[in-house]
Order: C-alpha cells, then structure tokens, then sequence
C-alpha cells in the first residue's frame, strides 16, 4: 500500500476566474505519526480584502483559516479522521 502522508488540496472553485482570489483552497495535511492537520478558508482572498476594507481594518491578501487538528486510522482505501474536538 502506498503511503498516505504529506499535503492534499481542494479548490472551491468560483467559476468567474482569477481563481487566486476568488477561490478558498482547504488543505489537508497527514503526518506519518497518525496526527493530520485540516486547514480551512473560510472566505476567499477577494471576500476577505473587502470585508476588512468595509470594516475599516487594513487590507491584507492572506484569507482567514481554521485549522482543526487530531488522529487519523487508515482501512485500506479509507481514511478515517478523528478531530481532537470530538468530531
């Protein structure tokens, strides 16, 4: 079997281009000790940028993540993922 650890990527495409930023790309991350680390995009960069800009904030082009951690258990083609939180 081969091994699973190292980073994968989803792009929640927009579907009206320049997807840098209009898209939100969540990042699974597993590591070889049975703990993985999910990072989520809760909006795109263009969202974020003008959220802060209508509130006032300064303008910055990372976009807000969650990140959410815990253990993973593999069954052959299946990956299990047990959040710390209980999830």
């Amino acid at each position: 079997m081969k091994p699973i650890t190292g980073q994968y990527e989803y792009v929640h495409r927009s579907g009206i281009g320049l997807d840098y930023f209009t898209s939100r790309i969540d990042r699974l991350i597993v590591q070889g000790n049975g703990r993985f680390s999910l990072l989520m995009q809760e909006h795109s960069r263009a969202s974020g940028a003008a959220q802060s800009l209508i509130s006032g904030q300064q303008v910055s082009a990372s976009a807000p993540e969650i990140r959410r951690e815990g253990n993973y258990t593999q069954q052959e083609a299946m990956l299990f993922l047990n959040f710390d939180d209980g999830t």
